[in-house]
Formats: structure tokens, sequence, C-alpha cells
């Protein structure tokens, strides 16, 4: 897996998407969270999407799932800076049922 550029502020995770992950990267991901955070209880997680402005379908599976996971053990997960076109599909697939979309890291951070 590419590096994801990762801040920790308090108990939260911060973790910004690059455009340039692909598929395997993406699937890489949930294991690198289930190892070294939520086995660590660090469950608050926000995946800032500000560079995307396309994602392969994996991402969209990949971020549902760390919402279920980190809700398991009463965490959250958010995303935010998600581009218009993206917050559609995510509509129209429903995934914004399953993973709360904000506008801002303040924003998210506040929502915990």
């Amino acid at each position: 897996m590419k590096d994801l550029e990762i801040d920790i502020q308090n108990d939260i995770v911060i973790v910004k998407v690059s455009p340039n992950l692909t598929q395997y990267d993406y699937m890489e991901m949930r294991g690198y969270f289930t190892s070294n955070y939520f086995a660590k209880q660090k469950v608050k997680i926000i995946i800032d999407c500000e560079k995307v402005l396309d994602l392969p379908s994996i991402a969209f599976g990949v971020f549902s799932t760390l919402a279920r996971d980190a809700r398991r053990i009463g965490g959250d997960t958010k995303l935010v800076h998600v581009a218009v076109q993206l917050k559609k599909i995510m509509s129209r697939t429903h995934i914004d049922k399953q993973i709360n979309i904000l506008n801002t890291i303040a924003e998210a951070i506040q929502s915990f």
C-alpha cells in the first residue's frame, strides 16, 4: 500500500486519501486500520477526500467496511471534503446511509 498521510489528534485518526491510490491500495487499507488502530481501540476515523475527484469502486466498499468495523467497537468513521460527483454516487448506492459525509475536518471532529 502506498503511504497514507495520517495525523492523530487526541484520539481521532485523520487520513488523507491520495488520488494515486490503486484498487489494491484500498484493499490493503482495511487491514492496515484493523491492525494499527482498531486493535488499539482508536476507532474515531476521519477520511479526508479533498484531493480525490474519482474513486475506484473498491474504495466505497472499504469506506463502508471501516465504518461498520469502527461502530462494532464503539467508534465511528466520517468522510470529509467529498467531491459532488462522488456524493451523488454514494447517495445512489446508499453508502451515505452507512458512513457520515461532512464538509470539513472541524465539523467531523465536533460530530464525534
